[in-house]
């Protein structure tokens, strides 16, 4: 078979992807074969498989390169944009009346041809000399050769459709992390005059959610450096827990934390906007990412009660309705993304899901975890990870594990017991104990494999019962297809470290026996101790 080849697309492209693949009648879907494939399947018999990352991984194919040929490879842009600033490449993102303006300036130019493009997304194209510039329909404008040529049209074109025409000041306010589980919070303010918005604009502002990191690196220097004041709140992962912990007892939720964290950049930002200018003199308008109106307005009505010159205004997207609001989710990402560097390289761990229950356990998990995100996602029923085992790989480890006798890490199951509980207790015991592994589909006693008939369905009812026990522990499933068709679902309890209770007793594998047994007085006060 032909070597796989690869290339990188952007996370945000992922899902669409996906769903351009699925729609093609040629595609046959397979299987994933690990945690970190998102997407495998199969165009004429070549393969292509899509991983979280982004990373596409093929086999070589006219068919599949000409769908691939859509999505830019991030690899390459990377390198380009290590001299991003010395090329004559224009990236620019325009609203709708100034992509018009633009198309309509391009178009009265004797010396400049309009050309046809094949691409579909594609407004208009144009070509002088040897230079093209290309206008997409989602206001999109990109030159890879041509920014010399073509910058003064569009400075031409958004002077004269302005967004804010009737303001000195624009604020522009956004925050990253918020619902994140690891690192911290950071809400950014960014305040710019229009010279200023048009050369940010012209130098590829945009929401931060469609840059690469690399990119927002190199533009969040040019914020720091063109704008008039900038200010970016963090808030970490332990002092996160502390105010969600108080704001929650006050009757408040995430929304009053993030109306909080926009007062104090703004008022920061306004802060360093006093000591350069008359600011009653200055009409500014404050645009924020909405969230929460209501909650917003009220801090923000407080902070502002001294100004009457300044007016707020809540959109959602608003990234993409203002490059000041552009400009702060750019400065609030590049923050969150140093601040993340910093702690992985601290805990030694990458900051990803599947190590969560590695994290958890760490020292310094603390500075780390927002505890209420994980555990709202642990008590949605998901787990931890899903591990695909297939072939003779999975033959091997059932052979080797239907050798050993039950213990106090290790039950056979031929199928889901009648009684709930029984299994509830079970998962229990273990994450009380020392953790333990459960294998649905091997009959206890003679150790024969029947398997599973739905192991989807398994999964399901499993992550169900889970929710019983309280504090949910921490599972982790693993299918294992055999070579004769039959299905195993191991199901991994991890070791808890708080007391895992149900319906109000506590559970106990005992090592000796390996019988579950709830625990008497003396055995809880000597295991909480522990906690």
């Amino acid at each position: 078979m032909t070597k796989l080849t690869s290339k990188t697309i952007r996370v945000e492209d992922i899902d669409r992807l996906v769903k351009q693949l699925k729609n093609d009648p040629a595609l046959e879907i397979d299987s994933v074969t690990n945690q970190y494939e998102l997407f495998r399947g199969r165009i004429e018999g070549k393969v292509i498989i899509i991983y979280k990352s982004g990373k596409v991984s093929y086999h070589p194919s006219p068919v599949i390169e000409k769908i691939l040929a859509d999505y830019e490879d991030v690899k390459i842009v990377r390198k380009k944009e290590t001299t991003r600033l010395a090329e004559d490449v224009l990236n620019v993102k325009l609203a709708e009346p100034q992509k018009n303006a633009l198309i309509e300036l391009l178009s009265n130019e004797s010396d400049i041809q309009r050309t046809g493009s094949k691409n579909q997304h594609v407004q208009a194209r144009f070509k002088k000399d040897k230079h093209v510039i290309e206008i997409y329909t989602t206001g999109s404008v990109y030159s890879p050769n041509g920014k010399s040529v073509f910058v003064s049209y569009v400075k031409d074109a958004i002077l004269q459709k302005p967004t804010h025409p009737d303001f000195d000041l624009i604020i522009g306010q956004d925050e990253a992390g918020k619902g994140e589980i690891f690192g911290p919070m950071v809400v950014a303010s960014v305040a710019l005059n229009n010279e200023q918005i048009v050369d940010l604009q012209l130098e590829g502002v945009r929401d931060s959610k469609k840059l690469n990191e690399s990119q927002i690196s190199d533009l969040s220097t040019l914020i720091k450096e063109k704008s008039l004041g900038k200010r970016a709140v963090t808030i970490g992962a332990e002092r996160f827990n502390e105010l969600y912990s108080q704001m929650k007892d006050e009757n408040k939720n995430l929304n009053d934390l993030l109306a909080w964290g926009h007062s104090k950049a703004l008022e920061e930002v306004l802060k360093q906007l006093n000591e350069h200018f008359d600011l009653p003199s200055k009409k500014i308008l404050v645009i924020i990412d909405e969230f929460n109106r209501i909650k917003t307005d009220e801090r923000i009505r407080g902070l502002l009660r001294k100004y009457s010159n300044i007016e707020v205004l809540q959109r959602h997207q608003a990234e993409d309705l203002s490059i000041s609001v552009a400009a702060a989710s750019i400065l609030a990402r590049h923050v969150r993304n140093v601040k993340m560097a910093k702690l992985e390289k601290e805990i030694g761990i990458p900051l990803k899901l599947e190590n969560l229950l590695k994290i958890s356990l760490h020292d310094l998990r603390d500075k780390v975890i927002k505890r209420q995100f994980a555990r709202t996602y642990l008590n949605r029923g998901q787990v931890i990870n899903r591990n695909i085992i297939e072939g003779v790989q999975a033959e091997k480890h059932i052979e080797k594990i239907r050798k050993q006798m039950e213990s106090h890490k290790l039950d056979f199951k031929k199928e889901f017991p009648r009684q709930t509980h029984d299994i509830v207790k079970l998962i229990s015991a273990f994450a009380n104990h020392e953790g333990g592994d459960i294998y649905f589909g091997i009959e206890d006693k003679t150790k024969e494999i029947v398997g599973v008939e739905n192991v989807q369905k398994l999964e399901e009812r499993i992550s169900g019962v889970r929710k019983l026990c309280d504090p949910p522990p921490l599972l982790e499933f693993f299918i294992y297809h055999l070579p004769d068709g039959k299905t195993i679902l191991k199901v991994h309890i991890e070791k808890s470290e708080e007391l895992v209770g149900y319906d109000g007793a506590f559970y106990y594998r005992d090592k000796n026996s390996s019988v579950t047994r709830k625990l008497k007085r003396r055995e809880l006060e000597e295991l909480f101790k522990r906690t």
